[in-house]
């Protein structure tokens, strides 16, 4: 649970599933043998494929063993990192978050959380940025669930604050 009795947000750290992870590297073990049966036949191809797919599955198994893709949710924002980098939104310069779904080539869609900035162009409806990937959650089960973060670190309506500085 992320908050306390006072409305703290309390550190949580989400990490991607692990079944999927393996079964990427299963995948890629299985493409890199195929890969390494049709050299040893004679077959140039499977030179490049075992090349590839072992790569690659030295990427997912970096991904399973190190663990180094995750989100973490804090008192100061939202850090979202995968294998190479990482990137940080701090409630303060959020407005809100949502969901958009972008069209992709040959007609996919793909869902994004995204957030608007404080000034941002939310009217317009273009947001300013976008979090890179979910830790395996739900886009709308992540926004909500970012939203309600984002509720819980600012002040309660004006109204509200009035009686209280009284």
């Amino acid at each position: 649970m992320l908050r306390t009795m006072s409305g703290d947000i309390q550190p949580q750290t989400i990490y991607p599933g692990r079944a999927g992870q393996v079964a990427q590297l299963g995948v890629c073990l299985v493409l890199t043998a195929v890969g390494v049966f049709l050299a040893s036949i004679g077959d140039g191809a499977g030179i490049v494929c075992a090349g590839f797919f072992g790569l690659l599955g030295f990427v997912f198994a970096l991904e399973l063993i190190g663990r180094p893709s995750y989100l973490r949710i804090d008192r100061d924002g939202v850090e979202v990192a995968s294998l190479f980098r990482a990137q940080e939104v701090r409630w303060a310069d959020v407005e809100a978050f949502g969901v958009v779904t972008e069209r992709r080539p040959r007609g996919r869609e793909q869902k994004l959380v995204v957030y608007w900035s404080r000034g941002g162009e939310r009217a317009r409806g273009r947001h300013d940025g976008a979090l890179r990937h979910t830790a395996g959650m739900d886009e709308e089960r992540l926004a909500a669930h970012l939203g309600d973060c984002l509720a819980r670190t600012r002040p309660a309506t004006g109204r509200r604050l009035d009686r209280q500085a009284r």
